[in-house]
């Protein structure tokens, strides 16, 4: 099915996947800006805004800055709005964005700044016009990025991110991840699965499931749905039958037991070397990496089983205008 779309050539979002290996190695560059961000937030009041895969950034770094001991807020970048004519003059906001051009995120960003509060974008082009506008900016360093679903750019983000708790991790995040891009699971389960999954995280996990979910709803048109563990188990768990995959983040006997009572199939991703896809690290920000990694090579590879192209999804565009 691959050959049918791209002959014997990798796609885009194929080769972008494989450069989050090359992202690993500037670990010292996501250490600082990590070190940074983290000095200019911290004993503040924070908002974290972006759209899409950005705002799935956003709540990855409200766990982060949690864990930190910060209460912070996320909200979609189109929904600031709500926030006009309040006073958020003792408010740090952050606001990720690839291109740093979308209408959402600069309309977010003029908001939040005659609201009064402080403003740090992080996007991949320095001279953006986010970047332009915001009190200070961090370049991503993922560059730029072909495939209209994001993955590298994400990757970036999640670097970030993760810098602020890491100490060490990063040294191995490049065997972790090559260990990923060589398991033959990922591709045998994405083109096993069906094309309805739910995706299942708790904690900084469930970032990711919001983020694969979104991953296979843009590359193949695949209904899906995210929510954290025992959430799953408040009503959602009714939808299940036989069509359905559940993409567990992480080892959850209770909830696996009654995924099979209803003739759903479990996919678990995670550490032990029983899970469906192996993630072989003991260290929590490496395991991190090595999952998100694995759920975008999962949507790839389903994509391609469904015969779609990955790269360039029908309605989207890379710059929501």
């Amino acid at each position: 099915m691959e050959e049918k779309i791209r002959g014997n050539l990798k796609m885009h979002m194929q080769e972008e996947i494989e450069e989050n290996l090359k992202l690993t190695q500037k670990k010292d560059y996501y250490r600082g800006i990590g070190s940074e961000l983290w000095s200019m937030v911290k004993n503040k009041k924070v908002i974290i805004t972006g759209s899409g895969t950005s705002y799935n950034a956003s709540v990855l770094l409200n766990y982060v800055l949690m864990r930190k001991g910060l209460l912070s807020h996320t909200i979609q970048s189109s929904e600031v709005r709500y926030l006009k004519g309040l006073d958020l003059s003792n408010y740090v906001s952050i606001l990720f964005s690839h291109s740093g051009e979308s209408s959402d995120i600069l309309g977010a960003a003029e908001i939040l700044k005659s609201a009064g509060s402080k403003t740090i974008s992080i996007t991949d082009y320095p001279n953006s016009s986010l970047a332009r506008l915001t009190d200070a900016h961090f370049d991503g360093g993922a560059g730029e990025e072909k495939s209209i679903a994001a993955t590298k750019s994400h990757f970036a983000q999640t670097l970030i991110s993760l810098s602020i708790l890491e100490k060490g991790e990063f040294d191995h995040s490049k065997d972790v991840l090559q260990g990923v891009l060589e398991n033959e699971n990922i591709k045998f389960f994405a083109e096993k699965m069906g094309n309805k999954a739910v995706l299942l995280g708790t904690g900084m996990n469930y970032p990711l499931a919001m983020e694969g979910a979104l991953k296979l709803q843009e590359t193949s048109e695949a209904i899906t749905y995210h929510y954290p563990e025992r959430e799953f188990l408040h009503g959602p768990i009714q939808i299940l039958s036989s069509e359905w995959s559940v993409i567990m983040l992480s080892t959850n006997p209770e909830i696996e037991k009654k995924v099979a009572i209803y003739d759903a199939h479990p996919i678990v991703v995670g550490n032990d070397p029983a899970n469906e896809i192996f993630i072989d690290s003991k260290e929590e920000i490496n395991i991190h990496l090595g999952k998100l990694m694995a759920l975008q090579l999962l949507s790839y590879y389903h994509a391609i089983s469904m015969g779609m192209n990955p790269d360039s999804p029908s309605k989207l565009s890379k710059v929501v205008k």
